[in-house]
């Protein structure tokens, strides 16, 4: 797995990998009412790309896929964190917090 930095060109790919996961994966803890608002479509998401690149926002890639993504203010704050539906489990979300908050201490 590499973690990187977020570019601008990442942004299409994880406004897809957020609405599949808000959709997928917290489906059994939501209704249907509760996913549509927190991800009806990625304009969202798309209302907050300055702050994926003023944040700290990471990429998790496997093998070229980008599988998660996760930003973290100056504050320390954790804002969003989101790992691709099939790549759940597998450590992912440890490696882009540990990262995040290693970063924020530079």
């Amino acid at each position: 797995m590499i973690i990187r930095r977020y570019k601008n060109d990442d942004f299409e790919t994880i406004a897809k990998l957020f609405y599949d996961t808000v959709h997928s994966v917290n489906a059994g803890d939501y209704s249907a009412v509760q996913l549509s608002a927190w991800a009806k479509n990625c304009d969202n998401l798309k209302k907050r790309q300055n702050d994926l690149i003023c944040q700290k926002t990471l990429i998790a890639e496997i093998d070229g896929v980008i599988v998660g993504f996760g930003n973290i203010d100056n504050s320390g704050y954790l804002d969003l964190l989101f790992v691709h539906k099939n790549y759940q489990r597998q450590g992912i979300a440890t490696a882009l917090c540990n990262e995040s908050e290693r970063v924020t201490i530079l």
